[in-house]
Parts: C-alpha cells; structure tokens; sequence
C-alpha cells in the first residue's frame, strides 16, 4: 500500500486570488486548477466503500465526487483533509486491498464555489461580513450594503442571483424606511424588477409587494411568542398591522381580530391576505391613524365586550408593532373611556408595545417618559432581536391600569396625528 503525498496547501479550495478587489463579474476568473487526492475503486466494492469514505469526500456544488472510470470508480477525497484523515484511509485502503492513493489534477470553475467563497475571495477581507446577513423574501433577496461595498453592489448581486436558484430579484435597500408607510426605497441589484411576493409563515401565505410595504422575515419567532399568549376566541386590536403576521395566524385560531395599518398598500395587502387564508369571518382591516384606530375601534370595542356577559372569559389585546414612535401611541388610551357608558368595568386589556433600545440607553430612562412609577414595576419588558450592533429591539407588556382608561391626559395633549418618526431600521 502506498500513499504519496504532494504537500497540498491546506486552503487550495478557495477562488484563485486574481480575483480579489473585482468589481465586474468575468465568471471565466475562477477557474482554477488544483490537484486532489483519489482512490480507484471497483464497482462491486463502491457501495460498501462510499459508506465509509463519505466523510472524506470533496464536496462542492455541482461536483460529483465518485466518477465513473471505465469498470472501476474513481473517489475523489478533499484535500483539505487528507493530512487529517490519514490514518483513517490507511485502514480503508487495507480493508478494500487498495494500492495507493493518487493524486489527480481537475479544474474548479465558477460554479464549484459558493456564494461565501466568491465574496470572500472577492470583497475586501473585513466587509464580507456585511453580505452573509441578507433576507429572502419570497423569491427576493433583500440585502443592506455599508458604504465600503457600494462599488461591489452589482457583482454581490448577480453571484446572489447565480448561486440561489429559487431567486428572480435582489435588491438593497437605500437610505432610511420612507416616510410614514414604512416601506423601503429599493435599488435593483440584480434580475426583474419584480417585487410581488409569496411568501409563508407559521402556516400562514402572505401575497404583497415588498417595494411598497414592510416586511421582516427575522420576526417570525416574535409572531410566534404573541400567538401563544393569545386564547382562541379573544379580542385582538393590531394597531401597526403590516400585511398580518400577527393578524392573519390569530384569526386562524378564531379570534376576533381587528387589524389596522396607516399605509393604503398594506390595507390592500392585509384584506386580499384574509381572504387567501380564508379567515375573513375573524379579521376586519382598517386603514386610519394609528391614533384615530385606538380612539375609535379600540375604545368602541372594549365597551361592547365589557357590556357583553358572554366575553366575561375573553380577554382583550392590544398589539402596537411600530417599535420607532409606537411608544408615543400611549398616550391616546389616557381618559380613553371617560364619560362612557360603561355598565361593568372587565379585565383590562393586555399591550404589547415594542420599541428600540440603544447601547448607551436606560430603560427606565425610555419608559419613564410613558409610564409613571407604580406602573413600571408592573411592565414586563422583553428583549426581541439585535437589530444593529447598538441597537435592540424590545417588547414591553402589560396591563393598562383602570386610572389610565378613566383619567383625562394631564396635558390634554395626544400622540402623533401621523408616524412622524423615522428610523434606519423599523420591524414588523
């Protein structure tokens, strides 16, 4: 038995480096020829053979690591391991009464290396890192360029394109969310400018056009937490509800849901998704201010359920989802009730209420502006997702007090008239 071994270097599966620094994709400069180890293998032994060296195969995209070579096979192990996994295919070659293991050239091309391989080869050593964050949404993916990567911004896109095969468009967002509907500006990067979706989640479809509304795909585990704190048959008020993540799955569970959102297109979006999960019977959309929605529907609703004996085990929740200004929303449930024709006062409704937290920030000092002492103690804060290296995104929960309801604002002053403020990153 011989084993002969040209000194590989460990990392020759990796682009060629002429290729560092580009900024227009020529697919012909990956090619790159390097020598790997093999061993031939009768047919009649391949089976029982492939089960025991499958761990030292070379694996890449769209290569076949077992060829066929005339009435024997030829294995081709990945040199990275080799020196690794040595004293293991020395007992394999004994087992199987195998000569040697050879070493045989072969070219890698473009399409042998993934994604993560072609930036890092490409894009500058401390910024690749800035790629491997993106999001797909449907058969988009959605990427967030730092100035440094700007000038690589096409190459990024078509090797996104390329290497995803259920992918028609990639794009980056531009700038801050715009305006008060909260839907990004787009840049085409690579593909059609397609920008209606399907997407699904928590057993759930979602249909809307990402160029006009927004949509997180990194919130799914948050959808999930409020669906199960939410009974079947309870009242839900989704002040900031998007196109439904929260509204749609909570109708599903036959909750009365009452779901509303500023933006037109979102409104669209959430009606045609109530109809496409057939929960149109749970789920009633409006399209108002997130103010006039709470002192209208939330107000008429919650003393409807209060008046009706038969809600008595039916609790009331409240979503506020629009973590860059909804903390300012508060205020509209001050004196909310007051002079109301309330015949018997129920559980009080349950908030979420989420927001963002900087590094350098308190959150008493966050909350202290909205809640006074007493009620702090009671408040119930969560911390969401890291949205930026200095910046969190947090849900607080609670009960709001009888005082709040029934107590005139001791300003007479009220939230936004409109989402007045904007933020680099919003969630849904």
């Amino acid at each position: 038995m011989e084993i002969s071994n040209p000194t590989p270097k460990s990392s020759i599966l990796i682009p060629p480096s002429e290729v560092r620094g580009i900024t227009i994709l020529d697919r012909d400069t990956f090619k790159k020829d390097i020598e790997v180890p093999s061993v031939k293998i009768p047919v009649e032994d391949i089976k029982e053979a492939i089960k025991v060296l499958k761990p030292c195969f070379l694996k890449m995209p769209n290569f076949q690591p077992v060829q066929s070579e005339g009435e024997q096979k030829r294995v081709i192990l990945n040199p990275d391991l080799f020196d690794e996994k040595l004293p293991y295919l020395q007992t394999i070659l004994q087992r199987f009464k195998l000569n040697s293991v050879t070493w045989t050239k072969m070219s890698l091309t473009y399409d042998n290396w993934t994604s993560d391989n072609i930036f890092k080869a490409v894009l500058p050593p401390d910024s690749t890192g800035n790629v491997s964050s993106f999001s797909i949404v449907g058969h988009i993916i959605h990427v967030n360029l730092k100035p440094d990567l700007m000038e690589y911004k096409h190459l990024i896109g078509q090797v996104l394109l390329d290497k995803y095969s259920n992918i028609k468009t990639v794009v980056n967002k531009v700038n801050i969310i715009d305006s008060e509907f909260r839907n990004f500006n787009l840049e085409l990067l690579a593909g059609d400018p397609n920008y209606e979706v399907m997407v699904k989640e928590n057993n759930c479809q979602y249909a809307f056009d990402f160029s006009k509304v927004f949509w997180n795909p990194r919130l799914v585990n948050e959808h999930n937490e409020i669906i199960k704190k939410v009974n079947s048959h309870d009242f839900v008020y989704d002040v900031f509800a998007g196109v439904g993540p929260f509204a749609v799955p909570l109708s599903k569970k036959k909750c009365q849901v009452h779901a509303n959102d500023l933006n037109p297109d979102s409104f669209k979006w959430l009606k045609h998704n109530a109809k496409l999960n057939k929960v149109t019977e749970y789920l009633h959309p409006y399209n108002l201010d997130g103010k006039e929605f709470i002192q209208t529907v939330v107000k008429k609703g919650i003393i409807e359920i209060w008046n009706n004996e038969e809600n008595e085990e039916r609790r009331v929740h409240v979503l506020m989802n629009l973590p860059a200004s909804a903390l300012e929303f508060l205020e509209a449930f001050k004196g909310l009730l007051v002079g109301e024709d309330v015949q018997k006062i129920g559980e009080m409704p349950v908030v979420y209420c989420y927001f963002f937290k900087r590094k350098d920030e308190d959150i008493l000092d966050i909350t202290g502006k909205y809640f006074d002492a007493e009620v702090q103690k009671a408040l119930q804060i969560t911390e969401v997702r890291l949205v930026a290296p200095n910046k969190t995104m947090m849900r607080i929960t609670y009960k709001i007090p009888k005082s709040v309801l029934f107590k005139v604002s001791d300003n007479g002053d009220g939230p936004p008239a409109k989402r007045l403020k904007q933020d680099n990153e919003s969630t849904e």
